[in-house]
């Protein structure tokens, strides 16, 4: 069965490959519903990574939501 965080984890996969230097580290896995992760990229790459994320996010029918802290 492919779980949310299944599908939340594609997300981010699929996004890491499509720039150099991104990064992400899990925070919580613990839940079926959700997946809470941190992602870093170089600075400027910021406005593509976003919207990289955001597109792969519709694709895959996440929602995500930003975190404040750094």
């Amino acid at each position: 069965m492919i779980s949310a965080t299944t599908d939340a984890m594609s997300v981010v996969l699929v996004w890491q490959a499509l720039g150099a230097g991104r990064r992400h580290e899990v925070l919580d896995d613990s839940g079926e519903e959700f997946l809470v992760v941190r992602l870093s990229y170089p600075a400027e790459q910021a406005e593509q990574a976003i919207s990289d994320l955001d597109e792969q996010c519709d694709t895959h029918g996440v929602l995500r939501e930003a975190m404040a802290g750094g």
